[in-house]
């Protein structure tokens, strides 16, 4: 089990990798690969490793949260310090959405 004090309690800990974690974003990972698949479908992307080796729909979603989250989440669990951006301002998601498009991106 990997644990991480939180920010509200740092005597105690936040376990980042149980079950609670796994059900919470699995509904979420599945839609964006069923539509990063339905775009992959389209044409529009097309999902190659830098060796242009095929990439599943699903290793491109976690390539994609792993861009966000390493911006939003992880902080939040390992700094005490961390003040997270306004939860309007899209920057992150929007640099995240424009370096998927340039590397997976068909121009279709």
């Amino acid at each position: 089990m990997v644990v991480f004090p939180t920010r509200a309690a740092p005597h105690k800990s936040a376990d980042i990798v149980g079950t609670g974690f796994a059900i919470d974003r699995g509904p979420f990972v599945d839609r964006l690969r069923d539509y990063l698949d339905a775009e992959a479908q389209a044409g529009t992307l097309d999902f190659r490793s830098a060796d242009g080796q095929p990439q599943s729909a699903a290793e491109v979603a976690e390539q994609f949260l792993g861009m966000i989250c390493s911006q939003f989440l992880w902080p939040q669990l390992v700094r005490t310090d961390f003040v997270p951006p306004n939860p309007t301002d899209a920057a992150i998601v929007d640099e995240a959405v424009a370096l998927m498009l340039s590397r997976y991106g068909t121009g279709s």
